[in-house]
């Protein structure tokens, strides 16, 4: 999905079902967004914010926990398999293949007309109300838990001293996996082997927080504006929503950088271009006005000034004086 795409789909899908929403206190909506194009189109940030809707980014690199609509995605193409499967072994019999109108019944069901074949229906059982509130509570959205990080794909970590919650037993798999890999490692030093090149500690959680900064600070308006990525924005500030205060000063203050090193680029070709000036007027002042006449009391530095003073440039090919000549 781009940038275009995206606009569309938030303005026509998402907008309408939130006709009360408002940037007043119980009336603002937040949207949940994964990384991709178009989530830091600033105009329709600020068009979203000016309505209440506010962009919360996931976490990087963990769609398939935190993301609900990718937890009903494994069941629907499945379903869609199964259609996929069937509708082609009735068609190998009628000598017939399936087609782009077919789509509509592979995702719906039904009774295909050419075989009399009949499909489930994909979408009703990956979507109905029942799979959307267990991926929701599978996630942690609705209720609002940390459910997404007791799922056996989440990422563990030991603590800092190298310990593992008993409670956990993903953190206990994972010691496990620690300490047999530094028996093994001992074993193998003790044989005469290189061993400790294959010892390896299971990762600890860093003392360093989530967020880099602090709400309203400058350090997080400077970071969020040298983030080149999702992730970058992630750690600097937490987690954030995209239109956020910070953020639409940090591209303000992006812009008026670029401005003022526009400005300064500008001054010092103004300044440039005056000290060539003055330095062009000393040298006529004292030689004269360059005429074939004169012409051999000036070098080709002075000749370069001059040109340079006229805005025009001297072609590495051609060293002879009459070129010179032709070019002023």
């Amino acid at each position: 999905m781009n940038v275009v795409e995206l606009e569309k789909c938030i303005r026509n899908s998402t907008l309408p079902l939130f006709p009360d929403a408002a940037d007043v206190d119980l009336q603002r909506v937040l949207l949940k967004v994964e990384s991709g194009p178009g989530r830091m189109n600033l105009e329709m940030l600020a068009s979203l914010r000016l309505q209440g809707f506010h962009l919360i980014p996931g976490a990087p690199n963990t769609t398939s926990m935190t993301q609900e609509t990718d937890q009903n995605y494994g069941p629907f193409k499945s379903g869609c398999r199964i259609n996929i499967r069937g509708l082609s072994h009735a068609r190998q019999s009628f000598r017939r293949t399936l087609v782009i109108s077919d789509i509509a019944l592979l995702v719906f069901g039904g009774e295909d007309p050419v075989t009399g074949i009949k499909l489930r229906n994909a979408f009703e059982q990956a979507f109905n109300l029942q799979a959307n509130v267990s991926a929701w509570q599978k996630c942690g959205a609705v209720p609002l838990t940390r459910s997404a990080l007791n799922l056996p794909g989440a990422r563990r970590k030991l603590s800092s001293e190298g310990e593992a919650n008993c409670e956990d037993s993903q953190q206990m798999r994972l010691k496990s996996i620690e300490q047999a890999n530094h028996a093994h490692c001992g074993f193998l030093t003790g044989r005469g082997c290189c061993g400790n090149a294959l010892k390896r500690d299971a990762p600890r959680v860093k003392k360093t927080p989530v967020a880099l900064t602090v709400r309203h600070s400058a350090a997080r308006i400077k970071a969020i504006r040298k983030a080149e990525g999702a992730g970058q924005l992630f750690h600097a500030t937490g987690g954030t929503h995209l239109n956020s205060n910070e953020f639409f000063q940090a591209k303000a203050l992006e812009t008026r950088l670029e401005e003022a090193g526009e400005l300064e680029a500008n001054k010092k070709n103004r300044s440039e271009a005056i000290a060539v000036e003055a330095n062009a007027r000393d040298i006529l002042s004292s030689k004269g006005e360059l005429t074939l006449e004169n012409e051999k009391s000036f070098n080709l530095k002075h000749l370069k000034v001059l040109l340079k003073w006229k805005g025009l440039k001297i072609k590495k090919a051609r060293r002879q004086r009459s070129t010179l000549w032709t070019c002023v």
